[in-house]
């Protein structure tokens, strides 16, 4: 894997060295509100350019992806939930104790057993 990330990077590095050596010329930044003029290589604002956005890009990523994380944390809540009662049950099989019930299937415990519509 570690092979397979300097393959693709070592590329990328050596064309974005290239497009700074060829792009050195200066220029020259108003910053509208402001009354200073910076002269900078055309390079370092083109690449500012670029990292800003694939920042915005990321953190746009990310944050949509929240409702899924959610659900993800839900799930596996549910899942060690189910496991613990899993575990349970074979423990109370293993002791002979399995025909006794622990509580009567009711309606709250009903409730734990089918996902409702507002679980989601």
């Amino acid at each position: 894997m570690r092979f397979l990330f300097w393959l693709l990077t070592l590329p990328l590095l050596a064309a974005i060295a290239a497009f700074a050596v060829t792009n050195r010329g200066p220029v020259s930044l108003e910053l509208w509100p402001l009354p200073f003029v910076v002269t900078v290589p055309a390079f370092l604002v083109i690449l500012v350019a670029v990292s800003v956005g694939l920042a915005i890009g990321a953190a746009a990523t990310w944050m949509s992806a929240g409702i899924q994380r959610r659900e993800m944390r839900r799930r596996g809540r549910r899942i060690d939930a189910l496991e613990t009662e899993v575990q349970t049950l074979r423990r109370r099989i293993a002791e002979g104790d399995a025909l006794r019930p622990a509580a009567p299937l009711g309606a709250a415990r009903h409730r734990d057993l089918v996902a409702s519509p507002h679980d989601r």
